[in-house]
């Protein structure tokens, strides 16, 4: 496998998706507002069940991994990571759900698939494209030191290396480590 099968972060966990999560994932991929910038999900429960026993094989094969993102173990989103060839691996289906989300939890799974992509399966180059509608997405990408590549009608394309990410990953972790320590209760004495 090229990908481990869950990976946790200061708040969040990654872990990979089943066929029970089919609900959860449809009603994500279908809300008209989470989804907008998505690729149409076609059928309804039974075939996104069915189009997650079929990705198991695929994930056995090393060529995607599909995660849930759970917050204190909780779904709040999924995020999928495809084309996994020998040197780059490409990355979206990225749903946070606005209502069940932490502070600063976009930037903790982006670190969290950036660590799955550039730590674990080794790639040197993450590449994906984010509808030019999505402004806070784009921007998102952009302050996190992604270069835009190209750009059509639909599309912007970006790419960002390891090592560019390696030269900012350690504060963007400590950004996400304050927030997670801000947000945890002090004990009981």
């Amino acid at each position: 496998m090229i990908v481990r099968p869950s990976v946790r972060g200061p708040r969040l966990h990654l872990r990979v998706a089943r066929s029970d999560d089919a609900p959860y994932l449809h009603a994500l991929r279908t809300d008209p507002a989470l989804a907008r910038h998505l690729s149409p999900t076609e059928g309804g429960v039974g075939a996104q069940a069915a189009w997650l026993r079929a990705y198991v094989e695929r994930e056995r094969r090393g060529e995607e991994a599909y995660y849930v993102v759970e917050h204190d173990a909780r779904p709040i989103g999924c995020v999928r990571l495809t084309e996994l060839d020998r040197d780059r691996f490409t990355w979206g289906s990225w749903i946070l759900d606005p209502a069940a989300k932490p502070p600063r939890a976009a930037l903790e799974t982006a670190l969290l698939v950036y660590r799955l992509g550039f730590g674990v399966a080794r790639k040197r180059e993450a590449v994906f494209d984010v509808r030019r509608a999505n402004a806070p997405v784009l921007a998102f990408h952009d302050r996190f030191g992604a270069q835009r590549t190209a750009e059509n009608g639909l599309n912007v394309y970006y790419r960002l290396c390891s090592i560019a990410w390696r030269e900012r990953a350690s504060a963007h972790w400590d950004a996400v480590e304050r927030v997670a320590a801000a947000a945890t209760p002090e004990p009981a004495l």
